[in-house]
């Protein structure tokens, strides 16, 4: 079995670290995308066929969702999120927007079945 030095390690992972953030267009690729999510798959064409809740609606979505994400992914940095109050503040800044994506979801109109192979 072959072993990395520390040195080569820590090179091949700055590399990686590099490779990703051109790769995603210096990490703004995800809010770039029209969708909320940037995965594609042959039902996502009929669940968000005609739905359109606006841009910057899903970009404060999107925004809301990194920050969120961030502080909650880091043990560290979690308590100074909950207890400064930005926790309920991204909550309470989040929901109007979900129930504006709500209304456009239920308000578009149903798409055709998809065909089953």
């Amino acid at each position: 079995m072959e072993t990395r030095s520390p040195l080569a390690a820590s090179i091949l992972h700055v590399r990686v670290r590099l490779k990703h953030f051109f790769l995603t267009v210096f990490y703004l690729k995800p809010f770039l995308y029209r969708d909320i999510s940037a995965r594609y798959e042959r039902t996502d064409v009929a669940i968000h066929e005609g739905l359109r809740i606006g841009a910057l609606n899903y970009l404060l979505i999107k925004m809301l969702w990194t920050v969120a994400a961030f502080f909650q992914q880091h043990w560290v940095l979690f308590p100074f999120y909950y207890f400064t109050g930005l926790y309920h503040l991204t909550h309470l800044l989040f929901w109007p927007l979900e129930r504006r994506a709500l209304r456009a979801y239920h308000g578009r109109p149903k798409p055709a079945p998809l065909p089953v192979p």
